[in-house]
């Protein structure tokens, strides 16, 4: 490829990628009530652990108890990070996986109820504590 025309690629796309992750962090900020820069280690820390199968790493995140369909779409309440860890390929997938995998921070969708994985594989959220501020990111939903 001709060099000028990359270097001039480059110089178009990545101002607008930093203006989409600009965007992604107001939305974050003002719909979701959430620190964007929370928002995203989190994110990137799924990304991460997905991304090598860290077991017991992407379990942690999770907000319990939480409730999951497992073989034959039968829906199960899992209460704690061992009881998840029993069923993860049944809960984490290929499909949802890979729906990790392939999301870019940029392209986030964000509403009032978090942040959303792929086609809705995967949602997250602040969760209020005590003092009724965000305080903790966790996994809220997992569609596989």
């Amino acid at each position: 490829m001709n060099p000028v025309l990359l270097t001039l690629a480059l110089v178009l796309v990545v101002p607008c990628l930093q203006g989409q992750a600009d965007d992604v962090d107001a939305r974050i900020q003002e719909v979701a009530g959430v620190d964007p820069k929370e928002a995203r280690a989190f994110f990137l820390g799924i990304k991460t652990e997905a991304g090598t199968l860290d077991r017991s790493a992407l379990v942690k995140r999770v907000a319990y108890p939480i409730t999951v369909d497992l073989k034959a779409r039968r829906k199960v309440k899992l209460r704690n990070p061992a009881q998840l860890l029993e069923h993860f390929d049944e809960v984490f997938t290929p499909k949802v996986l890979g729906a990790i995998h392939g999301q870019a921070y940029e392209d986030l969708f964000v509403n009032y109820q978090g942040m959303m994985i792929g086609s809705g594989e995967v949602w997250f959220t602040g969760l209020k504590g005590p003092s009724g501020k965000f305080d903790q990111l966790r996994i809220i939903a997992i569609n596989n």
